[in-house]
């Protein structure tokens, strides 16, 4: 693995048991992989270019436990 290039992504996560939603979309991604060694686990990357990035959470459960405490 050497260069990773991604354009117009959006990446939708709704999970059901703890209730953090995410919602992510960037307009580009790009790097280049320093160190990918799957047998040691490891990997590196010097820098990643992000451009256009918008990111909503949503922690329902923080809520829920606050007002228990």
């Amino acid at each position: 693995m050497d260069k990773i290039k991604l354009k117009d992504i959006g990446v939708t996560f709704n999970d059901q048991q703890s209730r953090n939603d995410i919602k992510l979309y960037f307009k580009s991604f790009d790097t280049r992989v320093k160190t990918f060694d799957l047998n040691k686990n490891s990997y590196a990357v010097n820098d990643i270019n992000l451009d256009g990035l918008k990111l909503k959470l949503k922690q329902d459960i923080v809520e829920e436990v606050s007002k228990k405490s």
